[in-house]
C-alpha cells in the first residue's frame, strides 16, 4: 500500500472507530491474545456492514488484506474505500492473481481476512461455509484464526430505540488445516470446511450456531495449535507455498 493510502486507510479507521463508539458496546478485550504479525487467516462469520469494520479497526495497525468481489469496484467511491482498507478484487470464477498477492502478504507477515460463509446472514444465524478459506490456507500454508462476532443482529432494534447494540469480538484457538489425501480430496476439502464452521460456530451463543451445533468428536481435516507465548514483532516461521 502506498503512503498516501496507509494514511487514508488510517483516517478511515479512526472515522470508523468514531462512528461506531456511538452505535456499538464494543468488547474486544479477547484480541490482545493476537500476535501483532502474521502470517495469518482470520475467519469470521458475516451478520452486517459495521463487522468488518470493526474489526479492522481492532485490528489496526496490523497489516491486514481483505478479499473483495470485483464486482465492488463498480461503484468509484466503495471501490475507492475497498481499496483504501486493502481490499484486493477477486474474480470468484478463478483468480490465481488475487492469490498471490495473497500470498505475498502473508508472506511478509501480513493478515487475511474472509468471511467463510462469503455473504452476510442478517438473521446472525451461521450459514454453510464455502472452500475459499481452506484453498488459501493449503495454498499458503497459513494458520487459520477463527473469531465469532456476535450481538450484531440486534443492532437495528436497538438503534430504533436509541441504544447502543452491545457486541463481543471472541476469539477462538488457531489451527491448521491439514493437507488433503490425493484420493478423495474433494471430500475431505468439504470436510475441512464444516471443521471451520464448526471453530467459529462454537464461539457464538447456541441459538446463532445453525446447522454446527453438534461438533464433531473429534477433527480430522484442521488441526489446533497454539498462539505464539507472547505477542512480538517477529513474523510466525512459517513456510508459505506457492
Amino acid at each position: 500500500m502506498k503512503p498516501g493510502m496507509r494514511i487514508f486507510n488510517a483516517l478511515c479507521l479512526a472515522f470508523i472507530r468514531f462512528l461506531g463508539f456511538f452505535l456499538v458496546r464494543l468488547d474486544s478485550s479477547e484480541m490482545v491474545r493476537l500476535p501483532r504479525k502474521g502470517p495469518w487467516i482470520i475467519a469470521m462469520n458475516h451478520v452486517n456492514f459495521l463487522d468488518g469494520p470493526l474489526l479492522l479497526v481492532k485490528l489496526f495497525p496490523r497489516r491486514v488484506i481483505v478479499l473483495a468481489k470485483k464486482e465492488t469496484w463498480k461503484n468509484p467511491i466503495v471501490g475507492f474505500i475497498a481499496s483504501s482498507i486493502g481490499s484486493i478484487p477477486l474474480d470468484r470464477s478463478g483468480d490465481p492473481a488475487a492469490l498471490r498477492r495473497v500470498a505475498t502478504a502473508l508472506e511478509e507477515g501480513g493478515f487475511l481476512y474472509i468471511n467463510p460463509e462469503g455473504t452476510r446472514n442478517r438473521s446472525g444465524v451461521l450459514g454453510k461455509g464455502k472452500a475459499g478459506v481452506v484453498s488459501i490456507a493449503l495454498a499458503t500454508g497459513a494458520p487459520v484464526v477463527p473469531i465469532g462476532f456476535t450481538g450484531l443482529d440486534s443492532f437495528g432494534p436497538s438503534i430504533r430505540r436509541l441504544r447502543r447494540a452491545r457486541v463481543k469480538l471472541v476469539l477462538g484457538e488457531p489451527f491448521r488445516v491439514l493437507p488433503l489425501p490425493e484420493t478423495g480430496a474433494r471430500e475431505a476439502r468439504s470436510e475441512a470446511v464444516d471443521e471451520i464452521m464448526y471453530r467459529i460456530a462454537a464461539l457464538l451463543p447456541l441459538d446463532r450456531r445453525g446447522q454446527w451445533s453438534t461438533p464433531p468428536s473429534a477433527f480430522s481435516r484442521t488441526e489446533t495449535i497454539a498462539f505464539p507465548e507472547a505477542a512480538t514483532d517477529d513474523v510466525l516461521p512459517i513456510a508459505i507455498t506457492r
